[in-house]
């Protein structure tokens, strides 16, 4: 309490939904416009998963291995983001 919440994003439009990644520090945000960001959350980047189109994120979720982000949207949109190469990446970027 007392302190400013986390902003991953200056967006103006309104979040709908918000998935935390089972494994890492990332967060998934569903947007009022259909949009959806992939934020990290240690360095704030973005990664634009879905452009603003049609109707509100409605659902949004991660597999329990963080690979795939499935979403979606109020006008009946759905779809499924794999993020296999993301993981990939983070794994052989670690020291050993």
């Amino acid at each position: 309490m007392g302190t400013s919440p986390l902003s991953l994003s200056r967006r103006s439009v309104p979040v709908a939904q918000v998935a935390f990644h089972p494994l890492n520090a990332y967060v998934a945000a569903g947007y009022q416009d259909g949009a959806i960001l992939l934020a990290r959350q240690d360095d704030m980047k973005e990664l634009l998963v879905r452009r603003a189109r049609g109707g509100a994120v409605t659902g949004l979720a991660w597999s329990r291995d963080g690979r795939r982000l499935a979403y979606g949207t109020e006008d009946g949109a759905t779809g499924l983001g794999d993020f296999s190469l993301l993981e990939e990446r983070k794994v052989r970027g670690q020291k050993q």
